[in-house]
């Protein structure tokens, strides 16, 4: 039997604004080169420190968050350097639902919860939002079809 693990983080879909700013800035810059204009040195070192802390900045904060969906649990793993890992069993979920505000559904990304008694599990700014919901509610369907007769009884 092929065990299928879904692997998501967040999109870099959501850090748009951002790269925008810093290819503005570069445009600035080589437009200002470009016409021979003088360019004053803290301007220009400005630029590259906004630009470099702005590229790193979203790095580490998209790949501090991984998501994986197994077949037996929804995985968080969160952290760099500390890393903190939150189980939930996908016979504990009871429903999976998707959230999009305007901005998330033109980028098309969006958030999953995934509801466990009174915790939530959130999968946050993923791309493909509905193939991560749909591959979710397969998974719980298949774990609820496959659970003991007495297990599903007592729900």
């Amino acid at each position: 039997m092929k065990k299928e693990v879904l692997s998501v983080r967040n999109s870099r879909k959501i850090y748009i604004p951002v790269y925008f700013m810093i290819f503005i800035l570069f445009l600035a810059v080589g437009a200002i080169k470009f016409y021979g204009k003088e360019m004053n040195d803290w301007a220009f070192r400005g630029v590259l420190i906004f630009s470099a802390v702005g590229i790193f900045w979203t790095e580490t904060h998209r790949l501090r968050n991984k998501y994986e969906i197994t077949e037996n649990a929804v995985i968080h793993i969160k952290g760099l350097l500390v890393r903190t890992i939150k189980k939930t069993d996908i016979h504990a979920l009871s429903d999976a639902e998707l959230k999009q505000n305007p901005w998330q559904r033109i980028l098309g990304i969006g958030n999953v919860s995934a509801n466990a008694f009174s915790e939530i599990t959130i999968l946050k700014n993923v791309s493909k939002p509905h193939l991560v919901i749909k591959f979710l509610e397969e998974k719980m369907a298949e774990k609820n079809a496959h659970a003991p007769a007495n297990a599903k009884a007592r729900r």
